[in-house]
């Protein structure tokens, strides 16, 4: 039997889904009186210019060098555009006066801030622009949360951290199977989960120790979901066992939703943390369903199994801790923040959509912009309006993988396409020498996951 449910997820604290793009500076305008960054198509924004502004900007846009870019954003700076806008934090607007106003003369120093001023933009539908929370990256959270549960069940047993798939071998172990097609959570299928209303907002991730003092290092500009955003999708899990006689580990959908009891236990783990640092520890109040982690900065202890932890800690060579030493948390600011006030990552409420919940979604669709909903639709028809295909799995069998370290995610190109990953648990063993210490490219078969134009890597083979 296939256990098919619609759920919802309700963003709680901030979450940015990476989706390899970002917001260039070509390709907005700073609405300083508004605070708003305002996306604009670049061909509709060049016809709308003078004959002589379109030359100025032809000859900047052709110019390609780091100098260049600055000049663009010193063309662009004031002027107006018609486009999709999003709220900036309190710091932006200052932090972008300040790199239009460099001197033109120091091309380190421009290269440098430029560096800096990347906005990373989270995962979205390229047909209309709104978030989306990928299917894989909830599916990821459910199998990180069930991996911690069957880990507490079984005895501990001994294994090599430090040794070629260890990873892969733990997983393996955990929930007795072999290869890719004995795996029991080809039996879970997740859709993306789509927008009732969401709204996004550019903010700062900045790196606090967790004894409370800052980190160092660049802070980083992302695009977030904000809280209050709320999205509907559904999660299927085959239950039939006769049809899957090589699947040794049977999952079920409630066994699924039991194992989130482990975000549970990071959520108090990380408020007595934070607490313990000086920070605002940003209690949570649920009003139905579980607690889930999702997305980048959900901080190495919950994307990591309890008890099989190595976490690599900066400046050592080797991954020798249980736990982080450091938080990415999001802030207005991204310098002298205030501590009461910044929040951390990826917390967000999953469960079951019922009736009530449904009514509730029909009452802030009566409220919501008409642009953005048609009024009074049931979260069923929304479902069925909005939902994204099922996902078409590629195999590559000779991608070019690379590992970017300032963005922690990995990239995979095969044939002219690219699909990417973020963080660094899928690696194998054998290629994370080449990959990571020594940034090197190397060729693997890896598996695809397409939905619409978006690949992401769900699997990578071991040989080099």
């Amino acid at each position: 039997m296939v256990v098919t449910k619609r759920c919802f997820i309700k963003v709680l604290t901030p979450v940015h889904i990476g989706c390899d793009e970002v917001y260039e500076p070509f390709s907005f305008v700073v609405d300083e009186r508004e605070r708003e960054l305002v996306v604009f198509d670049p061909l509709t924004f060049f016809k709308s210019l003078k004959e002589e502004e379109k030359i100025k900007f032809d000859s900047l846009s052709r110019k390609g060098t780091v100098v260049s870019l600055l000049e663009l954003m010193k063309f662009m700076r004031g002027r107006s555009a018609e486009g999709f806008r999003i709220p900036v934090s309190e710091g932006f607007v200052s932090h972008y006066n300040r790199s239009v106003g460099m001197p033109m003369g120091d091309v380190n120093r421009i290269q440098n801030e430029l560096n800096r001023f990347a906005i990373m933009r989270t995962a979205f539908n390229p047909h209309n622009n709104e978030p989306y929370l990928p299917g894989s990256s909830i599916k990821g959270s459910l199998r990180t949360a069930y991996l911690n549960m069957v880990a507490k069940k079984k005895p501990p047993f001994s294994l090599n951290l430090s040794e070629k798939g260890a990873n892969r071998k733990l997983e393996q172990t955990l929930l007795d199977y072999k290869s890719i097609e004995t795996d029991p959570f080809r039996l879970l299928k997740v859709s993306d989960f789509v927008p009732v209303k969401a709204s996004t907002r550019i903010v700062y991730a900045v790196n606090v120790k967790k004894d409370g003092s800052s980190a160092g290092g660049l802070s980083q500009i992302l695009e977030i979901i904000e809280p209050g955003s709320f999205f509907v999708g559904t999660i299927s899990v085959d239950e039939e066992k006769s049809r899957h006689p090589l699947v040794n580990h049977q999952i079920t959908f409630k066994g699924v939703l039991d194992s989130l009891r482990f975000f549970e236990q990071e959520k108090l783990r990380e408020e007595k943390e934070l607490r313990q640092a000086g920070i605002n520890e940003c209690s949570l109040k649920l009003d139905g369903g579980r607690l889930i982690r999702v997305g980048r900065h959900s901080g190495a202890e919950s994307v990591t199994i309890e008890g099989y932890r190595k976490i690599r800690i900066r400046g050592k060579r080797e991954y020798d801790s249980d736990k982080a030493t450091t938080v990415w948390l999001a802030s207005e600011v991204n310098r002298n923040y205030d501590k009461n006030r910044i929040r951390p990552f990826g917390w967000c409420q999953i469960g079951e959509i019922t009736p009530e919940i449904e009514k509730e979604v029909d009452e802030s669709l009566k409220v919501a912009k008409p642009v953005k909903k048609v009024m009074s639709e049931t979260v069923e028809k929304i479902v069925e309006r909005r939902t994204v295909p099922e996902p078409v799995i590629e195999e590559w069998p000779s991608a070019l993988l690379t590992w970017d370290p300032g963005k922690q995610e990995l990239k995979a190109e095969f044939e002219g396409k690219r699909a990417i990953h973020k963080g660094k648990d899928i690696i194998p063993e054998n290629l994370r020498r080449s990959l990571i210490e020594k940034r090197k490219s190397v060729n693997a078969k890896v598996t695809i996951e397409k939905v619409y134009n978006r690949y992401s890597i769900v699997r990578i083979e071991g040989e080099s």
